[in-house]
């Protein structure tokens, strides 16, 4: 693996905990899901080219939305059954 995809996939985990952190320290809920769809636009823009680059995407975009999804829970923003 070379040192260019080394650099894209610590962007992508550095950016996923920089959007939470920011989403934390801004009380926002929504922007967070603006990295999330990023992170959808890379995976599919890389898909075929750098797997590894479309896994690690996708998986910062799950962690994002678990992320939006555990604080809404947790706030009792939407009752769960």
């Amino acid at each position: 693996m070379n040192y260019e995809i080394q650099w894209t996939l610590l962007l992508l985990v550095l950016l996923a905990i920089f959007a939470v952190w920011l989403s934390i320290k801004m009380q926002d809920l929504i922007y967070p899901l603006v990295y999330a769809w990023a992170f959808v636009g890379v995976a599919v823009k890389r898909v075929g080219e750098y797997p590894i680059i479309t896994l690690v995407a996708i998986v910062m975009a799950i962690f994002i939305i678990v992320y939006v999804l555990y604080i809404i829970v947790k706030k009792k923003l939407i009752k769960v059954v």
